[in-house]
């Protein structure tokens, strides 16, 4: 029997989401391993969205918008794009 082991560092976390739960930028990052420059350009493009307008309240988001990014994310690596 072969047994796989993953490292902790490198493997996603299952995200739990916490209901109405808000995130700032440095919890997203963390939660879901990208650079905030990354999530900037998502951001950018119209892929993810800020609960409001950065400069007024800062980057904070949602659950949906994890959940967004994790997907971004896993085409990026998986398809490299």
């Amino acid at each position: 029997m072969n047994e796989i082991s993953y490292s902790t560092a490198s493997a996603l976390q299952r995200f739990e989401p916490v209901r109405d739960a808000v995130y700032s930028i440095e919890a997203v990052v963390h939660i879901t391993q990208t650079p905030r420059h990354l999530i900037a350009v998502y951001c950018r493009h119209g892929l993810i969205a800020p609960l409001a307008p950065p400069e007024i309240e800062g980057w904070r988001f949602d659950d949906d918008a994890i959940r967004a990014l994790r997907r971004l994310e896993g085409l990026r690596t998986e398809l490299g794009l």
